[in-house]
């Protein structure tokens, strides 16, 4: 089947378009935005699946949550039940007189009358030696053979804190843009969270396929050329050169997650 990345070049071959360099680093945001939805590279991504989940799309804006964040909204959920925390589950077992048990990593086992199983796609797609959950009896193969054909990426999330609002607070995010491809995820959206935190705070993005430098730092004193420096696209409108200067010493870590959003992998839902 065709990549969606694949598709798009055919479409836009087919268009007879010609974008001058402003249209480029533009076209190049856009892709590094459509590939965050996935964290993913567009080669990765089915050209007929890629939205096969707008069905399920939430409504309603996107809202920043600075008292408590979704912990918040955990803990309301738990109020009056029992949870366990910091239990590492290896594997599921299905009793052959009904019930199921699950074994943790410390041999504790835990029996119930029935399972609701949540852990996310990259736990289920590990072999049980890298992390997995060993089920017994196996998954169904075609389970298994679905699981294999999602794919489960990595974005990296770096806050970034300043001493005092050097940018136009009343914009929501900016948008980092470069003329080449081989860059274009690095860095692409700042989240201005100044508005809800009440403090001088950027979140950017990096995605997969890039690097996530160590001691990032951006702005006048950056040795490089524009190309390398970017520009800071505002949502409101307005082209500003981007003047931030700040440090970072975050790295990508592969959480016990094993991602951050599923994608479709090319040859479709179904076989």
């Amino acid at each position: 089947e065709t990549p969606l990345a694949t598709a798009l070049k055919q479409q836009f071959a087919a268009a007879d378009a010609t974008l001058d360099p402003v249209g480029r680093r533009a076209l190049q945001w856009h892709l590094a935005n459509l590939e965050f939805a996935f964290a993913a590279n567009l080669n990765a991504v089915s050209a007929s699946d890629w939205n096969h989940d707008d069905a399920w799309d939430y409504d309603g804006d996107h809202v920043s949550m600075p008292d408590g964040g979704y912990g918040a909204l955990l803990d309301k959920l738990a109020d009056s039940v029992e949870v366990q925390l910091n239990v590492t589950v290896t594997g599921i077992e299905l009793q052959p007189g009904g019930g199921v048990r699950a074994v943790a990593k410390n041999n504790e086992v835990h029996h119930a009358d029935a399972l609701v199983l949540t852990v996310p796609l990259g736990v289920l797609q590990r072999p049980p030696k890298y992390g997995g959950i060993q089920f017994s009896p196996p998954l169904p193969a075609e389970k298994q053979a679905a699981l294999q054909r999602l794919g489960f990426g990595l974005l990296n999330k770096v806050a970034l804190f300043f001493d005092a609002v050097f940018w136009p607070n009343g914009t929501d995010f900016f948008g980092r843009t470069v003329p080449h491809a081989t860059d274009r995820g690095l860095f692409f959206l700042f989240f201005n969270l100044a508005k809800s935190s009440g403090k001088p705070v950027r979140r950017c993005l990096a995605l997969s396929r890039t690097r996530l430098v160590r001691g990032f730092v951006g702005g006048p004193g950056r040795a490089g050329g524009e190309g390398e420096r970017g520009w800071m696209l505002g949502r409101r409108g307005g082209v500003s050169r981007d003047r931030s200067a700040g440090a970072t010493d975050g790295e990508s870590v592969l959480s016990v997650g094993a991602g951050l959003a599923a994608h479709t992998r090319p040859g479709g839902i179904t076989p």
